[in-house]
């Protein structure tokens, strides 16, 4: 993005979460033992089994095409119990037993158990459709669809006369949420997410992962006859064009809204979609990069667990997205009491340790209960001390352990300092220094290269320590156009570098710039409020750039922009300003970068000339951060922002490829040191150490030609 830059940052800090299974701060009670209980339903469709044939021919219908649905099961119901939802109180349906009357029974039976002051949750993994509007007097759908939850057993094509008996409407679903929202009152609190896309309009990236939704949609669309109009004049609703044809995500906002939705006896929402309205919603793969699950499942299990108290589902889906951030083409939404408090505030604390066993074979082997997925990565080091310890010293450690390998949900560590007493067969295992290793850039080189071109590119890639070579679930694929070799992203097909050297260049570059894009801390005592906000232009009698007008903070302000948590689409030539508010207890030193499309990095505060300590706010201020304008190179680009206790200069990695910078102190920051690392032969995820207290937050930017005169 070509800019011009105006003054200062925003957020990034480090604290251990709890990030095993469920932990509470010692001797607290449960928030389920004092506010009423926690219930879910969890429905994953991952085979869809055979339709019933047609009422009339007795021709077999088509069904839907499998799904990884099912892997989704343990990343929701973990993070559930890990935010104090008893196993026992989460209802799991798959496959079979997900038919249109067991989805319906199930509903019926969570609307039963749900009493006053509960939290309740409903999350869907399976197909979304599109089916005609069944009563569009009453309930005018824009594209004239229902969108549609797809059970067990439905079909995917239409015949006359199918009302969508074996499908979910959003109207019913709707209804269902009322319910829930009535039943458990202004004290409870209702969340549904939905792990699915509701149309498409094909398919981008590799194509080695499935979207969670059908092409084409079931019959014809289904208009009110007339519209109302502001003035009272009514007018024939206007014919669909591609933007309607493209479909829309799930509203349950009218479901659940104007069908009492602003009444007091209800009970807050929200809505988490794995798509924006006319996407598709990708499935990817898990920090294994061979398990292939629901984007949102993903972000739940990545940031659910660690919320804290005072969450609000608008912070808690901001975060979600940035743990999607390089990984799916797609943007989520978020709709409903968006600022309401997450689970009505009812959030476990989770305190900074993770449960360990001893292994019962090999005294200096023991299993974490937390895995990739949370951040226990191979590599990262832990100490551990007794179940209770409330401060952890790692001069009083009982041992120090190191991560060997594991899955995305547990991890085996060995003893590499002290040693374990032989009465102590488990306790808490705090990190002392992390590892990034889920962090890496993966290539996959297409079998069309000439056979010199994938050898030199397999060896010198292979040597670079933050790519890893993969058969599928790639980042990136190089493959032979005219005999050379050329890179693209696997997300939105972007161009990266065409012939072996550019290639090498442009794909190192790219792994840096996802690296980042990836890279998350967090730390309650430094956290920050980004805004951005789009404006005009001013310009001189000649057309020259003065500055910019006047920002509005509220995302409600920008229809055209404002995507949801965190995300944002802007035009070529369009310009925005942003800020920072200090919203933790103490000061913050703030820097910035810019993840460009392509793969590049541009430091953005501090600026050249000005001293990392510049950039300093206290709690409660607020940083003016200047006016940017958007540059011509589109894709999606991420504005990252860093919230530390102590001043981080990056100009001292970016602008000399990793060596060491002009700081006044004449070394690079531990944290400065990790991004550094990243060019050098050896894996960043290796380097990591302790970089004090760090926080994070992305601003995505979806960057389109011509779509804001659409």
């Amino acid at each position: 993005m070509g800019r011009r830059p105006g003054p200062a940052g925003t957020a990034a800090a480090i604290v251990l979460a709890c990030v095993g299974s469920w932990c509470t701060a010692p001797g607290s009670a449960s928030a389920q033992d004092q506010d009423g209980r926690k219930i879910a339903l969890v429905i994953a469709i991952g085979e869809y089994g055979t339709p019933p044939p047609h009422p009339v021919t007795g021709e077999p219908l088509r069904p839907y095409r499998p799904l990884n649905a099912t892997n989704d099961v343990p990343l929701v119901v973990g993070a559930l119990e890990r935010q104090g939802f008893s196993r026992g109180d989460i209802q799991v349906l798959t496959d079979s037993a997900a038919d249109a009357t067991g989805i319906r029974a199930a509903f019926r039976r969570l609307t039963r158990e749900a009493g006053v002051g509960d939290v309740v949750v409903v999350h869907y993994s399976g197909h979304g459709h599109r089916l005609g509007n069944d009563d569009p007097e009453v309930d005018e759908e824009p594209d004239g669809y229902d969108e549609l939850l797809v059970p067990y057993g439905a079909p995917e094509e239409f015949y006359d006369g199918y009302e969508g008996a074996l499908h979910i409407r959003d109207d019913e679903l709707g209804e269902v949420v009322e319910r829930l929202r009535r039943r458990v009152g202004p004290t409870g609190n209702v969340t549904v997410f939905l792990d699915a896309c509701y149309s498409g309009t094909g398919t981008r990236g590799e194509g080695d992962l499935p979207a969670r939704g059908s092409l084409h949609p079931l019959g014809p669309p289904a208009f009110r006859k007339e519209s109302e109009v502001p003035g009272g004049e009514r007018t024939p609703t206007p014919a669909p064009g591609p933007e309607v044809d493209a479909g829309t995500g799930v509203d349950l906002a009218a479901g659940t809204g104007t069908r009492g939705g602003d009444d007091d006896g209800l009970a807050p929402f929200a809505v988490f979609s794995a798509a924006s309205q006319r996407q598709v919603a990708f499935e990817t793969y898990d920090v294994d990069g061979r398990t292939r699950v629901g984007s949102l499942s993903y972000a739940i299990a990545r940031t659910l667990p660690t919320a804290t108290p005072g969450t609000t589902y608008r912070a808690l889906f901001a975060r979600m997205v940035e743990a999607l951030s390089g990984k799916v083409p797609q943007t989520p939404q978020l709709e409903g009491t968006t600022d309401a408090r997450l689970f009505s505030d009812r959030i476990v604390q989770q305190s900074p340790y993770v449960v360990f066993t001893r292994d019962t074979l090999d005294p200096d082997v023991v299993t974490l209960e937390g895995g990739s997925l949370l951040g226990i990565n191979p590599g990262t080091r832990l100490v551990l001390h007794d179940t209770g310890t409330e401060v952890p010293d790692a001069a009083d450690a009982t041992a120090t352990v190191v991560v060997d390998d594991g899955s995305p949900t547990r991890a085996v560590a060995t003893v590499v300092d002290g040693t374990l007493p032989e009465a102590m067969t488990g306790g808490w295992a705090f990190v002392s220094q992390r590892s990034f290793g889920d962090l890496a850039l993966r290539v996959r080189l297409d079998p069309s290269l000439l056979p010199r071109d994938r050898e030199g590119l397999s060896r010198v890639l292979g040597e670079m320590g933050i790519i890893d070579l993969v058969d599928e679930g790639a980042d990136v694929v190089v493959a032979a156009e005219a005999d050379l070799p050329v890179a693209r992203s696997a997300d939105h097909g972007t161009r990266l570098g065409t012939g072996a050297v550019e290639v090498v260049r442009r794909v190192e570059d790219f792994a840096r710039n996802r690296y980042l894009r990836r890279l998350h801390f967090a730390t309650p005592r430094l956290e920050m409020a980004f805004r951005i906000s789009p404006v005009e232009i001013e310009t001189d009698l000649l057309g020259r750039p003065t500055g910019c007008g006047a920002p509005e903070w509220t995302d409600t302000a920008h229809p055209r922009h404002a995507l949801g948590g965190n995300q944002w689409r802007f035009a070529p030539g369009e310009a925005y300003r942003l800020r920072v508010e200090n919203t933790g207890d103490g000061r913050a030193f703030i820097a910035v970068l810019d993840l460009l499309p392509g793969g590049g990095i541009q430091v953005l505060r501090p600026r050249e000339g000005e001293a990392a300590s510049s950039y300093e706010i206290e709690a409660g201020g607020v940083l003016d951060l200047g006016c940017y304008q958007v540059g011509e190179e589109t894709g999606p680009e991420t504005l990252k922002v860093f919230a530390t206790d102590s001043p981080q200069d990056f100009r001292a990695t970016f602008s000399t490829r990793g060596t060491r910078g002009s700081r006044a102190d004449g070394d690079l920051s531990a944290l400065e040191g990790i991004l550094a690392s990243t060019y050098g032969g050896t894996r960043a995820a290796r380097q990591a150490g302790p970089i004090g207290l760090a926080t994070t937050a992305n601003i995505e930017i979806i960057i389109e030609k011509g779509r804001m005169e659409r």
